[in-house]
Parts: structure tokens; C-alpha cells; sequence
């Protein structure tokens, strides 16, 4: 998966910025085969402009990739980040022991069947807005379309990916 997360890395570097570290980092494993990775996009233009919200950053980014036809990618890219903000939560799931966010070791407490829910939520959620962007990018520019057609594929790759952490979660919840 490559989560879209800006809420979570803008708020981070805010923290970190108001306890006073001047310099941020980030690990960066493997890279996209198909599509940019969003979250670095976000990660560069926060480190600049400490007054970037994740609507701006959208707002802009949607502008960028199709300058004449910005709507369908911006509305692509507020429904990925409402998707991983779902999947990718694990605020309320102790980290005192290692996890991994494909696999919760989570078996009779409620929050392992409220994730299992989640992902496949999530998964019908990423599949329909993958969909609209495709139908709404048909009118795109040639490399606007063929970025669309590319994300909308990784997008449907992603969405079977939380259908097989759904059940997989929902396994080891039963």
C-alpha cells in the first residue's frame, strides 16, 4: 500500500517544528511502480512552507496534474486521504508489542473487528473513487489521463489489498 497520510505527516511536522526540531527526515522503502507517491509530495512541500494544509496541498496538486480539468483528481485525492485515514488509524491499539498495519495481532478485542469492517469499507470506498477518476479524467490532457488510468490502477490494486487484510483480520478475530 502507499497510504496517502498528509494529515498525519503535516501534523507531525508541526509538532515537531513547536518542540523545536528544525530538520525532518523520512524513509523512503522500494518506491512506485506505477504512480508518484503522494505522501513524499507532501513531505517536500511541508519541510518549505510550514503553513501547508492537506486541502491546499490537494487543491494545488489537483491544478498541477490536470491544469484544465483539476475537479475529478482533487475529489480523487480527498477521498484516498478519508480511505487511509480509516485504514491506517491504530491510535487506539497499544504499540507496546511489534505490528505491522497488515496485520494486527488483534483476536478478541473489539477493536480487531472494527478494523476488519474498516478495510473493507475502505476497500468498496477506494474502488468507487478509482472508478470516478477514471470515468472523470476521460477529457484529460494525454498525460493526465494516462497518470489517471495508472493511479486508478494502483488504486483497485490497493483496494484488493484491504479486502485480503479484511479478511485476514476477520480470520483471526473468529
Amino acid at each position: 500500500l502507499y497510504p496517502f497520510i498528509p494529515d498525519v505527516i503535516l501534523g507531525d511536522m508541526a509538532a515537531y517544528h513547536k518542540a523545536g526540531i528544525e530538520t525532518h527526515m523520512s524513509l523512503q522503502v522500494g518506491g512506485p511502480v506505477v504512480a508518484p507517491e503522494f505522501n513524499m509530495l507532501v513531505f517536500a512541500r511541508g519541510n518549505w512552507d510550514a503553513s501547508l494544509t492537506s486541502d491546499k496541498f490537494i487543491a494545488d496538486l489537483a491544478s498541477q496534474i490536470s491544469p484544465t480539468n483539476s475537479k475529478p483528481w482533487a475529489a480523487y485525492l480527498q477521498k484516498r486521504r478519508k480511505v487511509f485515514a480509516s485504514a491506517m488509524r491504530l491510535c487506539e491499539y497499544s504499540n507496546d508489542i511489534y505490528f505491522d498495519y497488515r496485520w494486527l495481532p488483534e483476536t478478541v478485542q473489539p477493536f480487531g473487528r472494527e478494523m476488519a469492517r474498516a478495510y473493507e469499507c475502505d476497500a468498496s470506498s477506494l474502488d468507487k473513487a478509482a472508478d470516478e477518476l477514471s470515468r472523470n479524467s476521460k477529457k484529460a490532457s494525454g498525460r493526465a489521463e494516462e497518470l489517471a488510468r495508472k493511479e486508478a490502477g494502483r488504486a483497485h490494486f490497493e483496494a484488493a489489498e484491504l479486502r485480503a487484510m479484511a479478511s485476514q483480520q476477520d480470520a483471526v478475530n473468529k
